[in-house]
């Protein structure tokens, strides 16, 4: 009899224990959302509004910085056309004659042998094969070549596949460039008279090329032996690493 007592006082004392444990707990987790309620939330609330506005500015921010963006780039290319006009006259005579296409030059190959660049405009841009291109201050870069519908290759006049009519100081002879990237006139004869110095502009004979754009200007001049032709060294007077845009020249428009 007094052992099952004793079992029903350890149960009774295990379930008060187990009751009284369930209320400390639950006083526990209420407190905490009292204290929440009444301290912390007051605190964490506006901090959360606060980090959404944040985030809502910060996409604001990015738009805008993204039109910003967009804008510089409208205004490099009005600065180079500006640019062009200031800073040669047959560039302005040009202008009014032709349509220039202004694009962006994407990426370089110039290597020895295969010396182009790819630039951001094609067929949807009205560009074609064999369009002559200049830079900034209206000097020929090159001619367009593997044109695709949005962008195409323009091969530079350094390239040996590249040949041009070009004209110095009224004599007309023909452009190459060999392997190594080295530009001279062929075809020009022992008895006429080129200084150093001079002006090589396209004669745009038999090319499509127009005529009168700024090449580059002689280097060297000087007779070979008994050839019956100058050797004459031009200097092309653009860097194209060092260009951002070029300009297409439609002359059909």
């Amino acid at each position: 009899m007094r052992s099952n007592r004793s079992i029903k006082t350890v149960l009774f004392s295990f379930g008060a224990i187990f009751f009284l444990a369930l209320f400390y707990i639950s006083g526990i987790r209420n407190s905490f959302v009292g204290v929440f309620n009444n301290i912390l939330a007051p605190v964490i609330s506006p901090a959360l509004e606060t980090i959404s506005a944040q985030e809502e500015k910060a996409k604001l921010f990015e738009e805008e910085n993204n039109t910003l963006r967009q804008e510089n780039v409208e205004l490099k290319d009005k600065l180079a056309v500006t640019q062009t006009l200031l800073k040669d006259k047959d560039a302005l005579s040009q202008y009014k004659a032709d349509k220039k296409i202004l694009t962006k030059i994407l990426w370089y190959n110039i290597m020895p042998g295969n010396r182009v660049v790819h630039i951001n405009k094609g067929r949807n841009d009205q560009i074609k094969e064999n369009m002559a291109v200049v830079s900034a201050g209206g000097m020929l870069v090159g001619k367009t070549i593997n044109v695709l519908d949005n962008s195409a290759d323009v091969l530079l006049i350094d390239d040996p596949r590249f040949t041009i009519s070009v004209q110095v100081q009224g004599i007309t002879g023909l452009l190459n460039s060999n392997p190594d990237g080295a530009t001279y006139i062929s075809l020009v004869g022992v008895d006429d008279n080129v200084e150093t110095g001079a002006e090589v502009r396209t004669a745009g004979q038999g090319d499509g090329l127009p005529q009168n754009l700024l090449v580059g200007r002689v280097s060297e001049a000087s007779i070979n032996g008994a050839e019956p032709f100058l050797n004459i060294k031009v200097l092309p007077l653009v860097d194209i690493k060092k260009q951002e845009y070029i300009f297409v020249i439609d002359v059909n428009n």
